[in-house]
């Protein structure tokens, strides 16, 4: 009794209260300073002009939650989307392309496995059905689909150069991308004899299709090579070519008759025509190309499709000239089964560092970021500005621990009893968090900004038909009507038919030329007098 007399003279409660907002003081902060690096993006997203994309939701360091926006001029740069499946990159990637088609600017999606492509094509339907007819019609017009197993298919006539490439050029890559016929390498014999093959259907306004023809047919081969006006190919094959062994042409020849076996393939390859991707590009057109699993042709020729189409997707982007007006950004998921070529690797190496001076921009999706080749994978880590990382395994998060967040409210790192850790132990647990992250949620960086790496929920992405209002079979009835799953670029596989007939025809033509009849006209009649004078002259003289 007492004793609290005496405390509550001194006013020891005031001296207790004091003590801990002076304590609370201290700790907040020491918080806010420890956080300040952390709470860097707070006042940068409120500047964000509208439209922007939505990344999605982070929150400050007392918890507030804070939408992150992406300026649409930000967007065209090289990302990296790397998770689990059912972590959310779907989605994530699908609000991205919605965004895109939804406020016309440039995107292509190049889909190696399945999702992207379908979900494209409805989202694409949802954006027409909200069009007048015209601006549909023109969508529709503009839109270019690659697909190798659709009932309409689009030109991709290899042997006809697009404008600003040499035919040697165009022969160079078309060679490198058909190396994936040779499981075990091609020969020098054998990659020698296609290049000159190549050149030889270019210079004879020839396809792909007819290459097995040229190059089993002696009599049309000498044909062709006689008629045309380059002095190489007359010397590699009338002097190189006799001299080459035969099991390298042979090697050639069947695994070319294979390639073209499947009918689509060998239509597509055997077209007039080459898709205009140089024009796509400028235009900022819709570009789709489906590479999954379908019946009728082969999982490893439409990987070597896919291969092809990024080869010249990279030459149309170095054609340009960085002409076009708007950046273009194509979407490539699991990007990885198109380089099984040996020297492709290379080729996107290389153009990881140079496409943005042309205009184009990657953003690339993947499952395991493992699967790529060292070189690869640092020029990825060091080319994409943006990336989304959403829960992934040991071995994959141990490539992104040099700009994940040290210090992070939602799960603060720290040490025990005031044991400062070491940068190892740091290492160690950020690349455990990014395993334990929940599904839809990721860590965003952008290396452009100061900050680093932001936890976020990325937002919930509606179903296409819900957004049209419309139900599912209604949706998919307007894209069949509309005919967004076929474009405006693809032929019907009838015209292709009658192409490829018609070259054959030709080729027929020079080795078997028809025979022309030439009846002489009758003698003009002659008149009575005239054959009286003849019979007498030309009457036998009567001996003895």
């Amino acid at each position: 009794m007492l004793q609290s007399w005496i405390e509550a003279v001194r006013r020891r409660h005031v001296d207790r209260a004091k003590a801990r907002t002076y304590t609370a003081d201290v700790a907040a902060a020491h918080f806010r300073a420890t956080m300040r690096d952390h709470d860097a993006f707070v006042p940068l997203m409120s500047g964000v002009p509208a439209p922007a994309f939505h990344v999605g939701t982070a929150h400050d360091s007392t918890g507030v939650p804070v939408a992150v926006r992406l300026r649409l001029a930000e967007i065209t740069s090289h990302w990296l989307v790397q998770g689990g499946t059912g972590t959310g990159k779907t989605t994530f990637v699908t609000s991205l392309v919605a965004d895109r088609i939804m406020y016309d600017l440039p995107i292509g999606v190049i889909d190696c496995k399945a999702g992207f492509f379908e979900t494209t094509i409805q989202w694409l339907g949802t954006i027409a059905y909200r069009l007048p007819p015209l601006a549909r019609a023109n969508l529709v017009r503009r839109l270019a689909v690659v697909n190798p197993f659709a009932d309409a298919l689009v030109p991709l006539n290899v042997c006809r150069p697009p404008c600003g490439v040499s035919p040697e050029v165009q022969a160079y890559d078309v060679t490198l991308a058909l190396t994936r016929l040779f499981e075990a390498g091609m020969s020098f014999h054998m990659e020698n004899l296609l290049r000159h093959l190549l050149l030889l259907l270019m210079t004879a306004n020839l396809t792909l299709a007819e290459a097995p023809t040229v190059l089993d047919d002696e009599v049309l081969r000498g044909i062709l090579v006689e008629r045309c006006d380059s002095t190489i190919l007359k010397d590699f094959f009338f002097r190189t070519y006799p001299s080459l062994p035969q099991p390298p042409k042979t090697a050639l020849l069947v695994r070319l008759q294979a390639l073209l076996l499947p009918e689509n393939l060998r239509l597509m390859l055997g077209a007039d025509e080459m898709i205009d991707l140089i024009g796509i590009i400028e235009r900022g057109d819709p570009l789709l190309v489906f590479l999954g699993k379908g019946m009728g042709v082969p999982e490893e020729q439409v990987d070597l499709i896919g291969s092809l189409v990024l080869q010249l997707l990279f030459q149309a982007a170095y054609a340009t000239g960085g002409r076009s007006h708007r950046p273009y950004l194509v979407v490539l998921d699991e990007f990885f089964h198109l380089l099984a070529a040996p020297h492709l690797t290379d080729r996107f190496t290389t153009a990881l560092t140079t496409l943005r001076s042309f205009g184009v921009h990657l953003c690339l999706v993947m499952h395991n970021f493992s699967q790529t080749s060292p070189a690869l994978r640092q020029t990825l880590l060091d080319s994409c500005s943006l990336m989304a990382l959403f829960r992934t395994s040991t071995q994959n998060a141990e490539f992104f621990g040099d700009f994940m967040p040290e210090r992070d409210p939602a799960s603060h790192v720290s040490g025990q009893q005031g044991h400062t850790l070491s940068r190892s132990e740091i290492r160690r647990l950020l690349a455990e968090r990014l395993q334990r992250l929940p599904d839809r949620h990721c860590y965003w960086y952008d290396r452009r900004q100061p900050y680093r790496a932001l936890r976020v929920r990325v937002p919930d992405v509606p179903e296409p038909h819900d957004a049209a209002g419309l139900t599912r079979r209604e949706l998919d009835a307007f894209i069949s009507e509309q005919h967004l799953q076929i474009g405006g670029v693809a032929v019907s596989k009838t015209i292709l038919r009658q192409q490829l007939e018609a070259r054959q025809a030709r080729l027929h033509a020079l080795v078997r030329p028809p025979v022309r009849l030439v009846v002489p006209e009758p003698p003009p009649p002659i008149s009575g007098t005239t054959a009286t004078r003849r019979a007498a002259t030309n009457k036998r003289p009567r001996l003895g």
